[in-house]
């Protein structure tokens, strides 16, 4: 995914629904689509110049996505409130003002450089 960066602290992406992205035939997975917006959630670490994880996020589906469907992603921070960061977006389907198939909305926390330092190399965490 390819991330642009849109008015105000937000990002844009868009992807089309392929096979290998289907939960069910002919309809995209919803774990596909939660995950999408949650890795855009996280790159708006970018934007903010924070690091950030996931406290809490919530989804609504609302729409089947399907085979074929371009999907146009749209996230924003809302509130920065001390070390949290409140976060919504969408997905759509069709142009960027289609109809909304996803809604979502959730918590990060922002992290310290060392958050992630001190699982690097864990045997967890180690690629051949």
């Amino acid at each position: 995914m390819r991330f642009v960066a849109a008015e105000g602290p937000a990002l844009d992406c868009a992807f089309d629904i392929a096979e290998r992205h289907l939960g069910a035939p002919g309809i995209a997975h919803g774990g596909l689509l939660a995950g999408a917006l949650d890795e855009a959630f996280g790159r708006l670490a970018v934007v903010l110049r924070k690091r950030l994880v996931t406290v809490v996020m919530q989804v609504e589906y609302r729409r089947p996505v399907l085979l074929g469907d371009p999907v146009r992603l749209h996230v924003r921070a809302d509130v920065e409130a001390g070390k949290q960061v409140y976060v919504s977006g969408v997905a759509r389907t069709g142009a960027p003002d289609g109809p909304i198939a996803v809604h979502a909305w959730g918590v990060y926390a922002v992290v310290s450089r060392q958050h992630f330092e001190r699982y690097e190399g864990s045997p967890h965490t180690a690629r051949p």
